[in-house]
């Protein structure tokens, strides 16, 4: 057994969640019971991720995507629900955007690059104030092909990533911004890679890969994000001597 507070102090100083500009609000969301046997990890706080997360006996939620994001939100109708679900099963729920996605131990971009195997792994991808991305060399000569049949293992992934194969068959130095990330593409100059590996597509991204003989693979948004929560949530039961369990409820996207 451990204490919410305790729990939350560990987090907010190993995440830094101060030096991130987000929109998101990042930390403890809502605050529930201050006994924790239980963390469940899960990348979306949507009612029916709740409720599946107090069913398994949670009672702290760790997500990375939230209730609360920039302006003020009225408590009403479904965002009244979903806090309900909260109230109801006495869990708390704290969130994480970016500083999960940039952390070099337990961020989505770092994780996904160790799975990879990237070498040199550095921070890449400048959001705001903070770099949130990572860009490593492809020393295990891996060809595109087989980036995206390790991506496709993901938890989450529905479908096998789409990719653009505008670039070499086999990359020499790849750029991970899961997620929304796309727009990373923009930096494939200052940051020397060839190929990116985001979450979900935009259009124009096309066409900027292929003018400048790009790859860049969509790897899904969802899918792309489970691995830091999950990394998290490990990490708060060893730590505190808790069970966790991992809400997995796939979008598709």
């Amino acid at each position: 057994m451990a204490r919410l507070s305790d729990i939350v102090a560990y987090l907010n100083v190993e995440l830094r969640i101060q030096d991130f500009d987000d929109s998101s609000l990042n930390g403890l969301q809502v605050e529930g019971s201050e006994a924790i046997s239980v963390v469940a990890s899960a990348v979306d706080a949507g009612e029916s991720v709740i409720q599946s997360a107090v069913r398994a006996g949670a009672q702290l939620i760790v997500v990375h995507h939230g209730l609360f994001w920039g302006s003020p939100l009225p408590i009403v109708g479904p965002h009244k629900r979903t806090i309900a679900e909260l109230f109801r099963g006495g869990a708390s729920l704290y969130a994480c955007h970016l500083p999960l996605d940039a952390h070099p131990r337990l961020g989505n971009n770092f994780l996904l690059a160790h799975r990879l195997e990237l070498t040199d792994r550095i921070p890449a991808a400048k959001y705001g104030n903070q770099c949130v991305g990572c860009v490593g060399n492809n020393s295990l000569r891996l060809t595109l092909d087989q980036i995206v049949d390790r991506l496709a293992l993901l938890d989450g992934a529905t479908t096998r990533p789409r990719a653009l194969c505008f670039g070499p068959e086999t990359p020499e130095r790849i750029c991970i911004v899961s997620g929304g990330g796309a727009d990373a593409v923009n930096n494939f100059a200052a940051e020397g890679f060839d190929t990116l590996i985001t979450g979900e597509p935009k259009q124009y991204v096309y066409h900027t890969a292929k003018m400048n003989r790009l790859n860049v693979v969509f790897a899904g948004h969802y899918a792309t994000e489970t691995v830091g929560v999950q990394a998290v949530g490990e990490e708060l039961a060893s730590k505190f001597n808790l069970r966790h369990v991992f809400i997995d409820e796939p979008t598709g996207i």
